[in-house]
C-alpha cells in the first residue's frame, strides 16, 4: 500500500477537486453554448458563452 502523502501539484488537484470539477463543467458548458450558436450561424456568436459564465458565477 502507498502511504506517501501527495505534494506539489497532485496535492492541489486533491485539495481542490470541486472546484476543478467546477471548472471543466463551466468551460464545457461556455463552449457547447458557443457551438450551438455557431452551428445556427448568429452573428457574433463569441457572446453566447457570456451568459454560461455570469450564471455560473
Amino acid at each position: 500500500m502507498n502511504t506517501k502523502p501527495h505534494t506539489g501539484v497532485t496535492a492541489w488537484l486533491v485539495d481542490n477537486r470541486s472546484a476543478l470539477l467546477s471548472a471543466c463543467l463551466l468551460a464545457i458548458s461556455a463552449l457547447v453554448a458557443f457551438g450551438l450558436v455557431s452551428m445556427l450561424h448568429l452573428q457574433n456568436a463569441f457572446w453566447a458563452a457570456m451568459p454560461v459564465w455570469v450564471v455560473a458565477l
